[in-house]
């Protein structure tokens, strides 16, 4: 290790009253958009609803929101590269997507982007997915389905790039994974919940996104502001506003002790409010947050690209409906040294305050009760170690430990039956709720990245979970143990791109009840069941507009993404994408 290595694990150290943010460093590489031939989307993807500016470009994310598994426990990754099928021809801006499958499956998609002037651009996008089948042992509607419609505009300007997008989403998903009601209610009544239950229940999201991203290296560097719109069936509505906005030192050089410095700042206001009117729960539910969120922090570095990030964060929040307002207080600061390209090390320590939303929680998880509390969860610190490089310049690994303390950590649990008349839907062992409780966490996590060999992706992952729950409470359907293996592959001049992603889970706690009193009551703990979710896929550039898709979905079968609810096990889709340019 170097003298400047040694200097600057010194400066850290003597650093301790200020601690740094950290932040992944990116490159960002502009192009036009050429559409290839895109892979089937599962319904349970991740949204990316939010988009990141990237230099010079601020790019419109046309993906529609959909809801995934559980995201709290997944992995942050280290950016493996993807392979896209090969566009032969970059005058196309634009495609249509069509595809069926089975079980009763259909797929549609079109994307538009019309240049009306020299880097200006304006488009739409509308995407449909309807899936309906069976699952073993259910007697409900199962369907699940989404529509979104969204329009944009993007600009680049002399010193400046824009953005402007509104969209529209509508999600549908039933109610279907009830609890052993004959057991609890009688076969009467059973059969009458049967008989007389709609199970549906839709999201409806509409949602306006504006960004703006500075060329020049100016103390601004970029602001974007997000006005969200979020309801379901059952009288459940959330309204959200975030704008945010990001600063610097710019072009103006600084250095101390020969290392350069770098000065950013982040600031974020933060706006939500839940109005939930069903009384089934006792009474109806309304919560609000305002959010000021400051991060100031330096950064030191030399031309090795050791660094030291120190700075702070600063929250304060505002509980609306009982006037009450807290600050919170967040060290940060990171270490990165690298003494050889085979072997580097970091370390720091971050925090935050989180105020949860109904919108995140249903996209974890969508059977959620219309009837929840909302509170912000603090994460008072983290401290976080690791090593990561590049091996034989064919593998990017990255291996962590972090332990932290959480304050308000949320928690999702079965809710029981409701056995007085009248029953609403979600009242019969088919709905979640939330809890919180303070807890201590400890994960570790490694993820492996090949580059080896142009023709060939592969990226696996894992990760290990500890929870010290303070109270009663266990960690409510959160696994101990995840890992992930994805891989793709090109061939036939790169026209055809085949892919296959692995997720396995481990098993996560849920509640079971006692209904032999006249309140239900909580008398154990039910295991659901771990499961591997095996996806296969690939997609085939016919000739410069025409393509071919396929995709498998739970291949492997069904299994219990929560209590009661089982997936719809193997799912068949095949289709095709037609290029076409809207020229001026």
């Amino acid at each position: 290790m170097n003298k400047k290595n040694i200097a600057l694990a010194t400066l850290m150290f003597c650093s301790v009253a200020a601690f740094a943010q950290v932040q992944d460093e990116t490159v960002d590489v502009e192009k036009s958009y050429n559409p290839s031939v895109g892979e089937v989307e599962k319904l349970d993807e991740n949204p990316d609803f939010d988009n990141e500016v990237e230099e010079n470009k601020l790019p419109v994310n046309y993906t529609p929101i959909n809801i995934p598994v559980q995201s709290d426990y997944k992995l942050s990754t280290i950016n493996p590269i993807k392979l896209p099928a090969k566009d032969q021809s970059t005058n196309y801006n634009s495609f249509a997507k069509l595809g069926i499958g089975i079980p009763e499956t259909f797929l549609g998609e079109a994307y538009v982007d019309y240049e009306y002037e020299r880097n200006k651009h304006i488009g739409a996008f509308v995407h449909h997915f309807w899936n309906n089948a069976d699952i073993k042992n259910v007697d409900l509607d199962t369907k699940q389905a989404q529509s979104s419609f969204q329009v944009f505009y993007k600009g680049n300007y002399d010193e400046m790039a824009a953005k402007l997008t509104a969209g529209y989403d509508v999600s549908t998903y039933n109610y279907y994974g009830l609890g052993d009601i004959e057991s609890v209610l009688g076969t009467t009544a059973a059969q009458t919940v049967y008989n007389t239950i709609n199970p549906t229940n839709h999201y409806h999201t509409a949602y306006v996104n504006a960004g703006l991203d500075s060329y020049e290296n100016n103390i601004f560097d970029n602001a974007d502001v997000l006005l969200r719109s979020f309801k379901g069936d059952f009288s459940a509505k959330e309204t959200y506003g975030r704008i945010s906005g990001d600063f610097s030192n710019g072009e103006n050089e600084m250095s101390v002790m020969d290392y350069d410095l770098n000065l950013t700042g982040n600031v974020v206001l933060e706006y939500v409010h839940d109005d939930f009117q069903e009384t089934n729960f006792g009474s109806a539910l309304d919560y609000g947050y305002t959010k000021i969120d400051v991060t100031p922090m330096a950064k030191f570095s030399d031309e090795n690209n050791n660094y030291l990030k120190v700075g702070f964060n600063v929250a304060y929040n505002t509980d609306l409906e009982n006037s009450d307002s807290e600050a919170y207080f967040h060290p940060m600061a990171e270490v990165s040294i690298k003494p050889w390209d085979e072997l580097g090390f970091f370390g720091g320590i971050r925090g935050n305050l989180k105020n949860n939303t109904y919108y995140d929680v249903v996209q974890n998880n969508p059977w959620i009760a219309p009837g929840v509390t909302i509170l912000p969860t603090n994460t008072k610190y983290e401290l976080y170690g690791g090593v990561k490089g590049v091996f034989n310049e064919v593998f990017q690994y990255k291996g962590e430990i972090s332990y932290k303390e959480i304050e308000n950590l949320l928690l999702m649990k079965n809710i029981p039956i409701q056995e007085t008349s009248p029953i609403p839907t979600y009242r019969l062992e088919n709905s979640f709720g939330l809890t919180y409780a303070d807890a201590n966490m400890t994960s570790i996590k490694g993820e492996l990245n090949y580059v080896g060999i142009e023709k060939l992706s592969a990226t696996a992952s894992v990760g290990i979970f500890g929870y010290d729950m303070k109270g009663s409470e266990k960690a409510w359907n959160y696994p101990f143990f995840t890992t992930t293996l994805s891989g793709e592959y090109k061939l036939f001049d790169d026209a055809l791109l085949v892919g296959a992603d692995i997720y396995y889970v481990g098993e996560r706690k849920d509640v079971t009840y006692d209904y032999a009193s006249l309140v239900p009551t909580e008398n154990g703990i039910i295991q659901v069941k771990d499961y591997i979710d095996l996806n296969l896929r690939a997609t085939y550039n016919i000739n410069e507009r025409w393509g071919a898709f396929a995709k498998i979905n739970n291949l492997l079968g069904d299994y219990d993404r929560y209590k009661n609810y089982s997936t719809q096990g193997a799912q068949f889709l095949v289709g095709a994408t037609y290029k076409f340019n809207v020229a001026r």
